[in-house]
């Protein structure tokens, strides 16, 4: 008589143990780098709006002052300094751009009419304005607070007043 040992077909202990290990490690791996993934790309488009939202000031600072006359050094009660800046615009009209309050506010004054819109500036940018010597280039200075890196961002838009015509 011989003895017969049952072998059943499958798998120990020891064997499902060290699969589910390695399925957690392979899921641990692809939940980091999907993580990972989702702060680059919220940090991309963090930026992308930042940059938009700049070129857009940019665009309408550099308009505003290529088609202005003049920039005077006082209107009503505004006076032109760091914080403020005053566009003589042809036909009597005037365009004030003032730094207050953390908002950028852009008035536009024909006669006793006033409209005001604040402009977005994106990532706690601080305006500065300031003019040359001879007072025909303005600027507008966009200073970003330190970030990670440690380093300020600045973003300076120049623009020459009365625009190529002069």
């Amino acid at each position: 008589m011989t003895v017969r040992t049952a072998r059943r077909s499958g798998f120990t202990l020891l064997e499902m143990a060290i699969v589910m290990v390695a399925l957690g490690l392979v899921l641990l791996l692809v939940s980091a780098t999907l993580v990972g993934s989702l702060r680059a790309e919220r940090l991309t488009a963090r930026v992308s709006h930042r940059l938009l939202t700049q070129a857009e000031l940019a665009d309408r600072f550099r308009a505003d002052v290529a088609g202005a006359t003049a920039a005077p050094v006082s209107l009503r009660e505004w006076a032109a300094g760091p914080a403020c800046l005053i566009l003589a615009m042809p036909g009597g009209k005037h365009v004030v751009y003032r730094w207050h309050d953390d908002e950028l506010e852009r008035t536009e004054v024909a006669g006793k009419a006033r409209s005001s819109r604040t402009l977005p500036l994106g990532d706690d940018a601080a305006p500065e304005f300031a003019r040359s010597a001879d007072g025909r280039v303005l600027s507008l200075r966009l200073a970003e607070p330190p970030g990670r890196g440690g380093a300020n961002r600045v973003v300076e838009v120049a623009a020459a007043l009365g625009g190529d015509l002069r």
